[in-house]
């Protein structure tokens, strides 16, 4: 007999959710299918994301690490908008300012040159990708 995946993955939550509070003992629990109210990926994403908002991990620092909600794009026009606004669009222009006022390239680019340098090595790495997998990544691609 096979399980579904969603079968599992419900009865993981609310597991989780159910004991969170309790001491650890062991529960037996007898899981059911049903289409009537599956959970879906974005419920998935949201209680990801409550859940590492309120218990964050800790960086090799000490710190919180920053948790943000995570960006689904249901087309790769809204995909390739995104990385132009937040990525490619400020690597252009700081290659603009940068190469032609010296000035500014030592008042301001050596200011913003990591954040520069990690959009730069992670926009090379991750366009490609999107080029090979996007059409199979969503659905509505165009």
């Amino acid at each position: 007999m096979q399980i579904p995946a969603d079968m599992v993955v419900n009865a993981m939550i609310v597991a989780m959710v159910a004991h969170a509070k309790q001491s650890s003992y062991v529960n037996i629990y007898r899981v059911g299918s049903s289409l009537r109210n599956p959970v879906t990926f974005m419920n998935i994403l949201d209680y990801s994301f409550d859940y590492f908002t309120k218990k964050s991990w800790i960086d090799n620092i000490g710190k919180p690490v920053k948790v943000t909600k995570v960006i689904i794009f249901s087309r790769m026009v809204g995909f390739h908008g995104y990385m132009k606004i937040h990525y490619l669009l400020p690597l252009k222009l700081s290659g603009f300012t940068c190469r032609d006022y010296n000035w500014q390239n030592t008042l301001c680019c050596q200011y913003f040159e990591g954040m520069l340098t990690g959009r730069r090595r992670k926009t090379n790495f991750v366009m490609p990708l999107v080029e090979i997998y996007g059409p199979h990544l969503l659905s509505n691609a165009t």
